[in-house]
């Protein structure tokens, strides 16, 4: 289920955030229809973004996708890797970090 507000959208990634073992979560900000948090493990900042639609989760995947950043994207959020490391390669060709393992 996507989230309609703000406090639903907090719930849904807080719970992602805690089964990653994911500390220092913060909002980041919003748009009309979509959260970004961030959170920490260790000494990465990850992204973690969750939209009000499954048409305005693709959109924001594959954009960020075709800006060069590492994520997998789930039914109804998205974890970003920080831009700036290497990666593995994964089904579809598109490179993600191993330390996103702990989101799938």
């Amino acid at each position: 289920m996507f989230p309609k507000d703000e406090p639903q959208a907090r719930a849904m990634m807080e719970k992602v955030a805690g089964a990653a073992k994911c500390g220092s979560f913060e909002y980041f900000n919003h748009t009309s229809n979509s959260w970004k948090y961030t959170c920490q493990q260790g000494e990465r900042d990850f992204t973690l973004i969750t939209a009000s639609s499954k048409e305005t989760l693709d959109e924001l995947s594959g954009k960020l996708r075709a800006d060069g950043f590492a994520c997998i994207t789930k039914s109804t959020y998205i974890v970003v890797a920080p831009k700036d490391t290497g990666g593995l390669k994964i089904p579809g060709g598109y490179s993600s970090p191993e330390w996103l393992t702990p989101f799938e």
